[in-house]
């Protein structure tokens, strides 16, 4: 959860969580990020007595080691502008605990238990609480250790990311809005053509997922009859989307057929539930060739599938050449907490898109809550621009019909095939979205 009453970016930043998580890794990571000086207690600790902790704990004693740890961790909290990694048991001492939560932003680094114990005979030598336990004792151990863990400002999941990933959003949260007592801008409108995006009624977006020229061209044609308001052309469902002429040719076909109606261009990843991969190199290439055709409003990147240097390159060509950017994230695995969707979101906002956007998928009707509670929170207390938020699938259908009330300013429907599951088909998403105006 967002505590709100987590202190400012100026206190330590300090990372707890079970022992082999990544805190260290991560730490030194986001202290080489930030500029600031990486501190690990435990190494600390043993350089001082020029021993591991195993063989402190051997020859020394546990309460010598927690005694010293406890001594060494106050006066550092105290201090201020460090990364600080403390070892998995340092919250297990209340004085800690208090000291850790009144003076630093604590970030408690998660990673399930069917994924960490995994690596139990990675890091078992080098830790002595786990040595001579059973499976099952380690686990009990792990869920025990999990409720003083609960004791956090920010907590961060781990699973399926990789170092890098889980330091750039954590840079990211501390750079994003999400820190109480900081004032944000006035939310702004996004006029695209004829459209102004972020005020009352959703916009509803169509997408075209043709194969072929032929059945792109039909597509674009049927829309004509179809009450929408922005179009959006999947480009990776396109059979030549890897010729960048012929992508280009068909989009001059549904120029002709749908302009003055805003065209979104979206070549969605496999990783991210679309059609087709290609490299980061085309990806970029693909998209600044659409850019400079002036026959897309808005092209849609996806914000994690490439190097941040790549996406921010891309946000600047089109904003130079004035075509909207979307920055989008699609997890079709899960619905990420509350305070993770935020971060997405308020990273998406910090990189310059115009609309950040987020679906994810629900395995639960508290997961589609979930995204909904994000939602209202984002709109109310983050966002500076319109953003795109939905719970995917049959079970998230709610979300895409209550934008209006909860912050999200652009739903998606569907004329002839889904680009995407759970999208309502535009005849009956209009009649709605224009009830539930009128009754608000």
């Amino acid at each position: 959860m967002i505590n709100q009453q987590a202190p400012s970016r100026e206190k330590n930043i300090l990372f707890i969580g079970f022992m082999g998580v990544g805190k260290t890794t991560i730490g030194k990571l986001v202290a080489n990020k930030l500029n600031r000086k990486f501190i690990d207690t435990d190494e600390e600790i043993e350089k001082e007595y020029e021993m591991p902790v195993s063989e402190i704990f051997h020859q020394l004693g546990e309460k010598t080691f927690r005694e010293k740890e406890k001594a060494l961790i106050t006066k550092l909290s105290e201090e201020g502008n460090y990364i600080l990694s403390l070892g998995g048991g340092a919250f297990l001492q209340e004085e800690i605990r208090e000291a850790c939560l009144s003076n630093c932003i604590v970030f408690y680094i998660h990673l399930p238990w069917e994924s960490w114990k995994e690596r139990i005979p990675l890091i078992i030598d080098s830790r002595p609480v786990l040595q001579g336990k059973s499976i099952n004792e380690i686990h009990e151990l792990f869920q025990k250790r999990q409720e003083i863990y609960s004791h956090y400002h920010y907590r961060v999941e781990t699973e399926s990311l990789d170092a890098e990933e889980i330091s750039d959003r954590i840079v990211a949260l501390i750079h994003s809005d999400l820190f109480p007592n900081e004032e944000k801008a006035a939310k702004r409108l996004l006029t695209v053509k004829n459209v102004v995006i972020g005020e009352d009624i959703p916009k509803i977006c169509v997408p075209i997922v043709g194969q072929t020229m032929h059945e792109i061209i039909e597509e674009a044609s049927h829309l004509k009859a179809i009450d929408f308001d922005i179009v959006e052309w999947r480009a990776d469902f396109f059979e030549d989307v890897e010729d960048i002429k012929k992508v280009k040719e068909a989009l001059t076909e549904i120029y002709a057929i749908l302009s003055p109606s805003p065209i979104i261009f979206t070549f969605r990843s496999i990783k991210e539930g679309g059609e087709k991969e290609v490299s980061s190199e085309y990806y970029a290439a693909l998209n600044k060739a659409i850019i400079e055709t002036g026959m897309a409003d808005m092209i849609d990147i996806e914000l994690y599938s490439n190097e941040e240097k790549t996406v921010q390159e891309v946000v600047q060509f089109a904003h130079a050449n004035n075509v909207f950017v979307i920055l989008s994230n699609h997890d079709f695995q899960k619905t990420p907490s509350k305070e993770e969707i935020i971060t997405r979101l308020c990273r998406a906002q910090k990189l310059g898109a115009d609309l950040p956007k987020i679906a994810v998928m629900p395995k639960s009707k508290e997961d589609v809550l979930v995204l909904l509670d994000a939602t209202l929170t984002m709109n109310e207390k983050f966002a500076d621009r319109p953003f795109i938020t939905m719970s995917m699938a049959k079970k998230g259908v709610i979300s895409r019909l209550t934008g209006e009330f909860f912050g999200s300013a652009i739903t998606f429907g569907t004329a002839k095939k889904a680009s995407a599951p759970g999208q309502v088909a535009t005849s009956e998403l209009r009649k709605i979205l224009y009830l539930l105006h009128q009754n608000r």
